[in-house]
This record gives structure tokens, sequence and C-alpha cells, in this order.
């Protein structure tokens, strides 16, 4: 049976300084289509910008600010520019 693996992203918003953390999962088994990944909590302050089939390709962004707190390729956001 396909277990599902869990992990966590420690997120932060370096424009406004609001913390948090995003939990998520997906399936464990790499050639399960789809990968049933999905983002099962996110702390308040912080939204999910683009949702996409995998972690790499999904984006956080801080729901005070609009800042880009974790990026389509899963790297911290930059700070916006005015």
């Amino acid at each position: 049976m396909v277990e599902r693996d869990f992990w966590s992203w420690s997120v932060g918003c370096e424009a406004c300084g609001t913390r948090g953390r995003v939990d998520l999962s997906e399936w464990d088994d790499p050639l399960a289509e789809p990968y049933g990944f999905r983002v099962d909590v996110v702390s308040p302050g912080f939204v999910v910008k683009h949702y996409g089939r995998t972690g790499l390709d999904t984006a956080i962004a801080c729901a005070s600010c609009g800042a880009v707190v974790r990026d389509v390729l899963g790297r911290p956001g930059e700070t916006p520019q005015p």
C-alpha cells in the first residue's frame, strides 16, 4: 500500500516580518500518477499563490503584503520592488 510523505516548510516574509509554516504531503511512490501533492496547512498570514502538481511548482505568498515567500522552484522568494 502506498503511504503519504509529510513535510513542512518554514516561511518568513522579509518585507513585513510575518513568520509561519506550511505543511505539505504527497504519495511516497514516485511512479504514482498523479502525485497526490497537496498543501495541508498554511499558517495564518500566508496564502497559496500558485498551486502546482508538486512542491517544486507551488508558490506561497504573504497575505499581508503579497510578497512571494517561496517561489515556484521552491526557493525563498524575493522582496517585491515598489
